[in-house]
């Protein structure tokens, strides 16, 4: 008995000492520098990206280290190799890049510098800065969302909201909200403003000149005037069925107002100096939203009859008959009308743009695309993308090459840049 009893201080000395050592093997993984560590692989954490017009801002998370000293930036600019590029105190969790140029790609990564070790390099993040934010106006995630030039991050989001359309004006991002029957902007302060109008909204069009805003509502068919500061200005009744998808542009050629009807295939012209509403062309199946001739008056409209030009006499013709046209965006510095569509004669889908006698077919690999925008840049014109079928945004560059894609994206009512 005695020496059975004897045993058991060894034993339990042996057990403590195992369980010491299995705890320091723990403690040593948890070693933010321990490249076996489960979270951290040894590098920063939590590394973000985004760019607004010729910045570029990283983010990431801090690095648990008692002598940390600094992080250092890596960056590379196109196709050269990652090089030190900056250093920042060990406090600070943000860096900003002054020194970058539109349209060109851009590669950072995060190291931490201790005094006596450093980490592993964080994971490499690319984007390619540019004049412009999108923004993109989401009906079924019930939000406003900001995405980076090139299509790459989300970066701020408004939810909360049922926008059924999207535009900017005087720095201020309108919208029309089905749910509270409401017009809607922005302000550069992130304050939102509303002004309520008993009826659902479903689109709305500017007359800059003026400074009006034009608002359709399906409950009566009313057509809304009001001030860009939400001032009452008048109300019509239509002679005409509003719906969901109908929709209004407004021509400062002619000054005059457009409206598509898509339930019933009809394009109307409406004249606020007379309230005169004027039937201009039916059994056009799923018109879009009217896009302007600036120069002439009168414009295009996208639909599964090809693309429909109307004049400034109210006179039409299709263009691209053998095409299911989704939607239609003008470059205005050269002209050219881009689409996205169907071709039902080649059986594929298509990405291109039309001249006044001819159309060129830039891409068949993008299918399901109902939103196209221009998107101006230093070497020429860029495309954003939406695809309804994948849920994404895509950007090509002027060169055709994708710079980007962001999935999330599932209801675009709207799409503009700022």
């Amino acid at each position: 008995m005695t020496d059975s009893f004897s045993k058991k201080p060894a034993l339990v000395l042996f057990a403590l000492l195992l369980m010491m050592l299995v705890s320091c093997s723990d403690r040593a993984r948890l070693n933010p520098l321990d490249p076996n560590n489960p979270y951290s692989q040894g590098a920063p954490t939590g590394v973000r990206l985004f760019s607004q017009r010729n910045t570029v801002t990283l983010l990431w998370s801090p690095m648990p280290v008692n002598d940390l000293e600094h992080y250092i930036i890596y960056r590379s600019a196109e196709q050269g190799g990652l090089a030190r590029y900056d250093s920042i105190p060990a406090n600070v969790t943000q860096y900003t890049d002054n020194n970058v140029t539109y349209d060109k790609q851009y590669t950072y990564a995060i190291q931490a510098q201790t005094k006596y070790d450093e980490s592993r390099l964080s994971e490499t993040l690319s984007i390619v800065p540019g004049a412009y934010d999108i923004v993109v106006a989401d009906y079924y995630s019930q939000r406003l969302i900001k995405i980076t030039y090139d299509g790459n991050r989300m970066f701020e989001f408004y939810d909360g909201y049922t926008p059924t359309d999207l535009a900017i004006f005087d720095h201020r991002i309108y919208f029309t909200n089905l749910w509270d029957n409401s017009l809607k902007y922005i302000d550069q302060s992130g304050d939102v403003h509303s002004f309520s109008l008993g009826e659902a909204p479903v689109d709305f069009a500017f007359d800059r000149n003026n400074r009006f805003i034009y608002i359709l509502a399906r409950d009566n068919n009313s057509l809304f005037i009001l001030s860009v500061d939400g001032e009452f200005r008048g109300k019509v009744t239509l002679d005409a069925d509003i719906h969901f998808y109908s929709a209004c542009s407004y021509d400062p050629v002619l000054d005059c107002l457009w409206i598509t009807d898509e339930s019933f295939h009809k394009i109307y012209r409406f004249d606020p100096a007379s309230d005169a509403l004027t039937l201009i062309a039916e059994n056009i199946r799923g018109p879009e939203e009217f896009i302007i001739d600036s120069a002439n008056g009168g414009g295009w409209i996208a639909s599964l009859n090809g693309i429909i030009h109307v004049r400034s006499d109210n006179s039409v013709e299709r263009l691209l008959p053998n095409h299911y046209i989704y939607d239609i965006s003008r470059d205005e510095s050269s002209g050219l009308l881009y689409y996205s569509g169907y071709s039902t004669e080649n059986n594929s889908w298509e990405i291109g743009y039309v001249s006044e006698t001819t159309y060129t077919v830039l891409h068949t690999s993008y299918a399901y695309i109902y939103k196209i925008k221009i998107v101006p840049e230093t070497i020429g014109t860029g495309l954003a993308l939406i695809d309804g079928y994948n849920a994404e945004i895509i950007r090509l560059n002027a060169r055709g090459q994708e710079i980007g894609r962001r999935a999330g994206i599932y209801g675009v009512t709207g799409i503009e840049l700022r």
